[in-house]
């Protein structure tokens, strides 16, 4: 339910911008979106805006709502499991989104929208999709998927960790499942 309304109210809101923003001579002439907001690709498209979309593991829900890879409870618990898909290093189940996992008991809402998202690339051509890397870190990657535009704009670092307010601040991670203050201490 919450997600569907999200996506409704949003998609209207998002026409509206874009009408209004026509009308006072300052048109939108691309968006940029997230795997979190499919249907913006699906409304912009009514306008014939170019788009592209920002992700950070996109080759990894590529090849796994694609079918190029499997994973059971057995690999998970296996520590030395891996996959090689193209273009990307090794691939062991700890480096794995974890709510893709079987292991996983939380039910992630958002792997629909995913996989729908994947499923609207296909349907585009030459999706522009903007990756968080840089070509000299991960040259393979950003070509292993031939028929998207793999631009990589990284390394994308949160503000907060460059103005110094707080020097031993060593986190950089997150976590959508638990709110937590510190990844390491240091």
């Amino acid at each position: 339910k919450y997600t569907s309304e999200v996506k409704n109210r949003g998609s209207q809101t998002l026409r509206e911008i874009i009408k209004a923003s026509a009308n006072e001579g300052h048109p939108i002439t691309f968006l940029v979106y997230s795997l979190l907001l499919p249907w913006a690709a699906e409304v912009v498209c009514e306008f014939h805006i170019p788009i592209a979309l920002l992700s950070t593991v996109l080759d990894i829900y590529y090849y796994y709502f694609n079918g190029n890879f499997d994973i059971n409870v057995e690999n998970c618990k296996d520590t030395s499991w891996s996959i090689e898909l193209q273009g990307l290093p090794l691939v062991k189940s700890h480096d794995l989104p974890s709510f893709i996992l079987p292991t996983n008991s939380e039910k992630f809402n958002h792997l629909q929208s995913f996989k729908e998202q994947v499923e609207t690339l296909e349907e585009e051509t030459n999706p522009i999709v903007l990756v968080n890397s840089f070509d000299a870190l991960e040259p393979e990657a950003l070509k292993a998927i031939d028929k998207y535009i793999l631009i990589g704009i990284g390394p994308l670092i949160p503000s907060a960790f460059l103005d110094g307010k707080y020097p031993s601040d060593i986190s950089f991670g997150g976590d959508l499942f638990e709110n937590q203050t510190h990844i390491s201490s240091g």
